[in-house]
Parts: C-alpha cells; sequence; structure tokens
C-alpha cells in the first residue's frame, strides 16, 4: 500500500526486484530471457539458447515421464507475464492489480497432474501407457513445428511462424480436391496449423472443421469404388489393401496422398472414419509382419500353419515351397523361392516355408502400394517416433473408439446455463440411452464433428485449444420451435428450453439427420 501511494504521489518507479501494480498501465515489453541474437538468411531474430537437446527436450525423456501435456500451459484469465528491465520475469494480475514473481501456471499444472493421476487409476494399463506415449508425441510434434518454423518460417514479432497453405474443398469432390492441395505441400506445411474450409460455406477452423474434413474425406479415401482398398474377407468392416489397384495408373500417388492423411491425423489429433486388418497397422509403422498377423487375415491358414510348426509333419504334410491362391476365380500358383516347386516341406525347413508363405499371402500384390502409403506417413510422422507403438496402439490413434459409453459421456460433460439434474439434460441423456450405436455416434459427430472417441473416453476429446470437454448450453432466449445448434469447434450442443421430451427427440433427430455445411455466427 506504501508503494502504491509513493506511486500515485509520482515519488517511485517500478523496481527490477519490486514490481508494483502500477506498471500494469505501461505497455508490455518483450524480452526473451536466455535469449541471444542470432542470423537467419541475414535476418537478425531472438531465439532460446537452449537447443533441442536440453533437460526439457522431448528427445531426452521417455514416454513414462510424461504425464500432463508438456510446458505449462496459457495463462489464468487476467494474467500477463513481463519482464524487469534486468530480464527478470513476473506476473501481473489484471484483475486483482497485484504482481508476483510465482507463475500462476504452477499451481493449475499441478491440479491438472493430481487429476490426470486419479484418471490414470481407473484405466487399464495399456490405456495408460497409450495416453503417455501420445503426450510424448504432442511434444515431439510441438517441438518440431518450433524447429520448422525457425527454418521455413517468416519473422514475425521476434518469433518465426509457419503458416500452412488453406485447404478449401468442395464436399461434392472433397477426394480430388484435397489430393491436389495436398500433394502439392512439403512436410513443414503439412505441420503446421491446419486450417480447412468447403466452398460457399463461413467458418473459421478451430478443430471442427478440420474434424469434418477428415471424417468425410476417409470415407471417400476407403470407398471400395475407388479400387484402391478392398474390404478383408476376414473381417467385412476391415481394409486391406486391394492387389490390382494398378488398375488406377496413378494409384501409388493416390496411396502416398492417403499416407499423408493417415499422418496429418497422428499430427493434428484427429480420427479417421474406418480400419484396416492388422497386418496394415504394423506396416504402416514399418515392422515386419509375421504367423501371429496371419490371424486377422485368415484364420484356418493361421491354425494349420501354426499347428505345422508345434507338430512333427514327417510322412503327414506332402506340401513344396509353392503357395496356391484363388484370384478372379482361377487357382494360381506361386514359387516362394527359387525352384520352390521342387523342394519338399520338412520338418527341417517348415520354418522357413512358413514365414515365406506368410509373407508372401500378406503382402502378395500390395508391396508398392504399402511401401507409397508409408511414405507419405512418415513424410508426416518421422519413422524414429514410430518405434514406441504397437499396431494396436496405432489403430486406436487413427481411429479412436468406435463403441459410445453413454455414462462416460455423461461423466465428461459441462453445462452451461443449467444442470445435471434440469429436466431438459435427464431428457438429453435419456434419450441417448434409447438411440442405437448408430445414431449415438451421429449425435456425437453432429455437436464434435468425430463420430470417434479418444482410446482414454470423454474426458480426453480435443477442442481448439487442447482438451475440451463435452459441452451442453441451454439457450434461454432461443425458440422452442428452433433447432439445435452444434459448435464443433468447442464440442459445444446449444439447446432450446423444449416443452416435452417429443420435441426434444424431434429436434435433435431433425438437425443431425438434415444439417450439412458451416456458417459463422
Amino acid at each position: 500500500q506504501q508503494q502504491q501511494q509513493q506511486q500515485r504521489q509520482g515519488t517511485t518507479t517500478p523496481s527490477s526486484t519490486t514490481p508494483v501494480a502500477s506498471s500494469i498501465a505501461s505497455p508490455m515489453t518483450m524480452v526473451t530471457a536466455n535469449a541471444t541474437p542470432t542470423s537467419r538468411h541475414g535476418a537478425s531474430h531472438i531465439v532460446s539458447t537452449k537447443d533441442a537437446f536440453d533437460e526439457d527436450s522431448p528427445l531426452k525423456r521417455h514416454w513414462s515421464e510424461y504425464v500432463v501435456e508438456a510446458g505449462l500451459g496459457d495463462f489464468p484469465i487476467g494474467w500477463e507475464q513481463r519482464f524487469t528491465a534486468t530480464g527478470i520475469a513476473y506476473f501481473v494480475d489484471h484483475i486483482n492489480r497485484t504482481t508476483t514473481f510465482e507463475d500462476p501456471r504452477l499451481a493449475a499444472q499441478e491440479k491438472r497432474r493430481a487429476e490426470a493421476l486419479s484418471h490414470e487409476a481407473q484405466l487399464p494399463k495399456y490405456k495408460r501407457d497409450l495416453r503417455r506415449k501420445l503426450l510424448k508425441l504432442r511434444h515431439l510434434f510441438q517441438h518440431l513445428r518450433k524447429k520448422d518454423a525457425e527454418e521455413y518460417g517468416e519473422l514475425v514479432h521476434n518469433e518465426y511462424k509457419l503458416e500452412s497453405d488453406d485447404i478449401c474443398v468442395s464436399r461434392d469432390s472433397i477426394f480430388e480436391d484435397s489430393y491436389r492441395l495436398v500433394m502439392r505441400m512439403n512436410a513443414p506445411e503439412l505441420r503446421a496449423r491446419l486450417n480447412v474450409s468447403f466452398f460457399g460455406e463461413e467458418a473459421l477452423d478451430y478443430g471442427g472443421v478440420a474434424r469434418e474434413w477428415f471424417f468425410l474425406l476417409s470415407q471417400q479415401m476407403f470407398n471400395p469404388y475407388y479400387g484402391l482398398f478392398q474390404y478383408s474377407s476376414s473381417d467385412s468392416q476391415l481394409l486391406e489393401v486391394n492387389p490390382q489397384s494398378s488398375i488406377n495408373p496413378d494409384h501409388l500417388s493416390y496411396f502416398q496422398f492417403i499416407g499423408r492423411i493417415l499422418g496429418l491425423a497422428v499430427c493434428h489429433n484427429h480420427y479417421v472414419d474406418g480400419g484396416f486388418v492388422m497386418p496394415l497397422y504394423r506396416l504402416l509403422l514399418g515392422k515386419d509382419v509375421s504367423l501371429a498377423h496371419m490371424q486377422y487375415v485368415d484364420e484356418t491358414l493361421y491354425n494349420s500353419l501354426k499347428w505345422t510348426l508345434e507338430n512333427d509333419i514327417t510322412g503327414i504334410l506332402d506340401n513344396t515351397f509353392v503357395d496356391e491362391y484363388e484370384a478372379f476365380g482361377v487357382t494360381e500358383t506361386r514359387e516362394l523361392k527359387e525352384g520352390g516347386a521342387s523342394i519338399e516341406v520338412t520338418e527341417e525347413n517348415k520354418r522357413e516355408y512358413v514365414n515365406l508363405l506368410v509373407h508372401h499371402r500378406l503382402l502378395r500384390g500390395i508391396n508398392e502400394q504399402v511401401e507409397a502409403l508409408q511414405r507419405g506417413f512418415i513424410e508426416v510422422v518421422p519413422r524414429e517416433w514410430l518405434f514406441m507403438f504397437d499396431e494396436r496402439e496405432l489403430e486406436l490413434i487413427l481411429s479412436g473408439l468406435g463403441k459410445i459409453n453413454v455414462d462416460d459421456w455423461m461423466e465428461n460433460t459441462d453445462y452451461r446455463h443449467c444442470a445435471e439434474k434440469d429436466t431438459i439434460i435427464v431428457w438429453f441423456w435419456d434419450l441417448l440411452r434409447q438411440l442405437d450405436d448408430e445414431m449415438r455416434a451421429r449425435v456425437l459427430q453432429f455437436v464434435t464433428g468425430t463420430s470417434r472417441v479418444p482410446v482414454t473416453g470423454f474426458r480426453d476429446l480435443r477442442g481448439s485449444q487442447g482438451q475440451k470437454k463435452f459441452t451442453i448450453e441451454l439457450i434461454e432466449s432461443a425458440d422452442v420451435g428452433a433447432l439445435p445448434q452444434a459448435h464443433t469447434c468447442f464440442n459445444r450442443l446449444d439447446l432450446p428450453r423444449y416443452l416435452s421430451f417429443v420435441d426434444l427427440e424431434t429436434k435433435l433427430m431433425q438437425a443431425v439427420e438434415n444439417s450439412i455445411g458451416f456458417g459463422i455466427e
């Protein structure tokens, strides 16, 4: 109080050791601590003296060390960081008009850490591990974007920024438009912030538009009509590479494009609508396949080969190093090695036979396609980052969870201008429980832009600035005959105060089944 009184009398000035609230009125001085001038292509700018291999670098931290997102995050509302003339950081609380040397984000980070540990305690081990690996992956991308910006970006206010090209596509030709735009972008541009829009629609992409783009584009990419993929004979819901994709002379370029889209989904925390057979995820990681992966493609052959390895086949099998398979209704044969037709399978060489047969069945006619797919993928996601994941984890990263748990959804929902016990909210959850899985997914897609759920549940839904829970806002001023509105960038559903359960059901289903496009409110 004495310092504030002296300041009002004009007898003091802000001290480098005792900053006071009066400094709030002065323009913020942007000084970077621990920084030295350097040069890039002849331009002077400020960069941190900490290089990529400091103690906080993701390159030095094991994934198991991650509990919360790297960094301290944004400042609480009303807070600002400043530096004294000697470079000492202090923090200004504009709301309470006070200053402190203690970073207000530290307490918030400790709270997030405690909440994360409590949440992890309820998860199975594989989900806990995957959650921490994803935290490390995000830190790696954050680190790489900074390096990309320093190398390829432009200097803006003493900081290098790299902007991606806008991706503006037509809903009617989303596959062709996206292919044309994405294939002309380089890797740093792909990793920069996405900015997606649809022709004729007004929208600012804070995540929701991009989520819908991935959702709609993946439906086209994986459509067997294009001849790039086909449904697996072992599971009609899963896709495998079509060995006859070469009927399209540009098929390898399209596979590279799809690899880039998959890399973009990983890089920007989005999901694709569709799944592959498990061996394809493993190949995408750059790992070899084995007999164990045959069970996902042909369980009968898997059991037969497994029996061959576990039993003495002397005098029982009469096979040679040849694979017989059916293609377009015609039985074809292929030697598994040179002269294989004259080499009998024996107890001594049966492991080689099984290994060659598995590789031929899983990779027959798709080597070039898989290489193109992987090439596009690692253009966005560096190959060395992939080794910490296995194929099941990659499936969950790309596709999330398809099964929706309404209890988990309800427990991880925020409310604005309403409460969980309000009649309209009770009706909403009752309605979701009555819907089948497909309609629940469509409601989720209507509000968030995707029908997929993070592997760790609704708690980890992503918004424009990181984690953002599903939110329901009651709009008292809205006409009770109006339709619900969705804000996909913020995972928010606006509901009028409907007069009955039937009104809510009718209006929500009408909005979900007929809405298309974005607009600015």
